[in-house]
């Protein structure tokens, strides 16, 4: 049994989740709940937890600093954010300082149950494209490691030159060209070239330099 504690700072929110898993969840157990973090921390000092959900508007302060206040006080205790509607920038955000999982409260209570299994089994729970943006984040701060020649490579495919006229301009074989490119594919996990000129473009941090 999964021990989880609530917190919702929606009293009839509150009430319909309790509700939903005592009478559809054989393996989720509410442990506890709470409106505010300020009372839940109190509370989960007390007893056994083994995952926290967390309302993303919970009342004591902005996301962020809410999350702050639980993780530093229960650092290996899972936290799942839940919330009424997805925003890939909270989502994001709150996934870079270690959230488990993000949970829409009009998601199927199966489905919730499913996914705090998950995160109670070492997992996480974020959309792809939240995993897809950090992935682009954590490129963009290793773009640095690219030798110059592959960011020109990467810089005249977004220009729209074919592999003849890049050969050209670097005065290399189209076969050495076709390699450097199946590299830096590699290296930011795409699988053709127009998904590395749109992966790249998107980085802040990713400046293009003509030769």
């Amino acid at each position: 049994m999964i021990n989880l504690y609530l917190i919702d700072h929606h009293y009839f929110s509150l009430k319909g989740i309790v509700s939903s898993f005592i009478e559809n969840s054989d393996y989720v157990s509410i442990v506890g709940t709470s409106f505010t973090i300020n009372e839940s921390i109190s509370m989960i000092t007390t007893i056994t937890v083994d995952i926290i959900l967390l309302d993303f508007n919970a009342l004591d302060d902005n996301p962020i600093i809410n999350f702050h206040k639980l993780a530093n006080q229960f650092p290996t205790i899972p936290i799942i954010i839940m919330a009424q509607e997805a925003s890939i920038f909270w989502q994001i955000e709150l996934f870079s300082l270690g959230a488990m999982g993000f949970i829409l409260k009009s998601e199927d209570i199966d489905l919730i149950s499913k996914k705090i299994e998950i995160v109670y089994s070492g997992g996480t729970v974020f959309p792809r494209d939240v995993h897809t943006a950090k992935m682009i984040e954590e490129k963009a701060i290793q773009n640095s490691m690219l030798p110059t020649e592959y960011k020109t490579i990467i810089f005249l495919l977004s220009k729209g030159h074919s592999i003849k006229q890049i050969s050209k301009i670097l005065s290399l074989s189209d076969s050495a060209v076709e390699k450097k490119i199946k590299r830096i594919r590699s290296f930011f996990q795409v699988s053709s070239n127009c998904e590395l000129v749109c992966t790249t473009l998107s980085m802040k941090s990713f400046c293009f330099k003509e030769r």
